[in-house]
């Protein structure tokens, strides 16, 4: 029972690592056409994983920090 609530713990103050890109869109308030854009120009990195396409949460940190 002790290990069940100990992982909860760490699963619900763990932070995300990534976002999708709806996330990620949400978060600066900025459309999904504009985000895109400004990844197909390289000034938004993001990583593959299969087929979903996502952003590091320290590259969310970036933007907010020095702007694309």
């Amino acid at each position: 029972m002790a290990d069940k609530a100990t992982a909860n713990a760490v699963a619900s103050s763990a932070e995300k690592l990534a976002y999708h890109m709806k996330e990620f869109c949400a978060a600066l308030g900025i459309s999904p056409s504009t985000a895109w854009a400004q990844v197909a120009a390289g000034k938004i990195a993001t990583i593959r994983v299969g087929r979903r396409v996502l952003v590091p949460a320290a590259e969310l940190q970036r933007i907010l920090k020095e702007g694309c």
